[in-house]
């Protein structure tokens, strides 16, 4: 005759099953925030695109600024840090800054619209754009102070729009390589070995690879007594003060 089953013995068989479907759901379930913060791709110390916060996406432009004396644009990158706001660097609407009718901006989705320069400044190197309209979310902004003086190892990386033939790609914003950050007393500046940025990058959000913010913009202009193969970063903090200066507002 044959023992019963104790009554502990199927709800441990049934626990195990769940736990075992469970495994299995998470394991060969693609959920991007789930595959977010691990390395697919380490080739050059990158991480694969898919692998990137493609959210930041929507709240960076393509910033085309008219020449009026030689007719010509020049492009660069922006991004959303405010309602109806964009920073840029200044060199990229340098032009602009004397042809205001002459500045554009396009968005994620390939929208284009006239926009207004709110602000400028050679010494910051910074520049405001305003638009109307748009919806993009406004990328949260790092504190660099608390970088400056960092021991550890810092990943940042840039998205804007690399020109190719002195013409940028209009369907989308990339994302660089990410590089190792260092930040220079003398020149106020960080600086990061890795990070490729062209003319079309210039004004685009440097981002920390960790937290997902701002650390910085990312510009082409080499500041004086920089280093060659350096691509340089204008502070978050100064990037806060440049905007409260010129709109009376404070950024986060």
């Amino acid at each position: 005759m044959s023992q019963p089953t104790p009554g502990w013995v199927k709800p441990l068989l049934l626990m195990l099953g769940l736990l075992i479907t469970a495994a299995n759901f998470l394991v060969f379930t693609n959920w991007s925030w789930f595959e977010r913060g691990t390395t697919a791709d380490t080739r050059n110390g990158a991480y694969s695109l898919e692998n990137r916060d493609e959210r930041l996406r929507q709240s960076v432009f393509l910033v085309k600024s008219a020449d009026c004396a030689s007719q010509r644009d020049n492009y660069g990158t922006a991004f959303a840090v405010a309602p109806g706001y964009l920073v840029t660097a200044a060199q990229v609407v340098s032009q602009s800054h004397q042809c205001p009718s002459g500045l554009r901006v396009v968005d994620s989705r390939g929208a284009s619209q006239s926009a207004q320069l709110a602000g400028y400044s050679e010494e910051t190197g910074l520049a405001l754009v305003e638009i109307v309209g748009s919806q993009a979310p406004p990328i949260p902004l790092a504190s660099s102070q608390a970088f400056e003086n960092s021991s550890q190892v810092i990943g940042v990386y840039t998205v804007g729009y690399p020109l190719v033939n002195d013409t940028p790609r209009e369907d989308q914003a990339s994302f660089s390589d990410i590089g190792v950050l260092t930040y220079d007393k003398n020149l106020h500046r960080f600086g990061s070995a890795g990070v490729s940025i062209n003319s079309g990058n210039s004004g685009g959000p440097a981002v920390l690879e960790t937290e997902r913010k701002v650390l910085g913009v990312a510009v082409t202009i080499r500041p004086t007594g920089g280093t060659e193969g350096i691509s340089y970063i204008i502070p978050s903090d100064d990037l806060r003060r440049f905007f409260r200066d010129t709109t009376g507002q404070e950024l986060p």
